[in-house]
């Protein structure tokens, strides 16, 4: 698989993970529904293009709305990873992607957990939504 594949794969699996906030009046059960596809879609692109090569994609478009998010607000990038990553109960995946989140866009961070408690990739998704739902926020101001 080239890069342009790759590429395509993560913006098809970012879109997808900004859809799920907006399940629709359906209610939580369309909610749940979408967020067990994203995560099937992530474990799936995972595997065709590589655990840390889309890992590493994933994290440069996380960064890049960290970086900018950043900017516009005032706030560290340490801060606006602590604020978004509480939500996860695992202390070596919240350091794992608070690490990312910190790192400047494209900048080296370790590999994650072996024994991460849901998928780094949905993590990532995970936070790119709420970085876009923040950034929303921040230019509305």
């Amino acid at each position: 698989m080239g890069r342009a594949s790759a590429a395509r794969d993560v913006r098809r699996l970012l879109e997808a993970g900004l859809r799920i906030p907006y399940a629709g009046p359906e209610g939580i059960g369309r909610t749940e529904q979408a967020l067990w596809e994203v995560e099937r879609l992530a474990a799936r692109l995972s595997r065709r293009h590589g655990r840390l090569r889309f890992l590493g994609m994933l994290a440069v478009t996380v960064q890049r709305g960290v970086g900018e998010l950043a900017r516009l607000t005032g706030r560290s990038p340490e801060d606006i990873a602590a604020e978004h990553t509480g939500f996860c109960p695992d202390r070596g995946l919240r350091e794992w992607m608070a690490e990312v989140m910190s790192a400047p866009a494209g900048a080296a961070w370790s590999p994650p957990p072996a024994d991460a408690p849901i998928d780094p990739a949905m993590a990532l998704v995970h936070l790119h939504v709420t970085v876009c739902l923040a950034l929303c926020c921040a230019t509305d101001r």
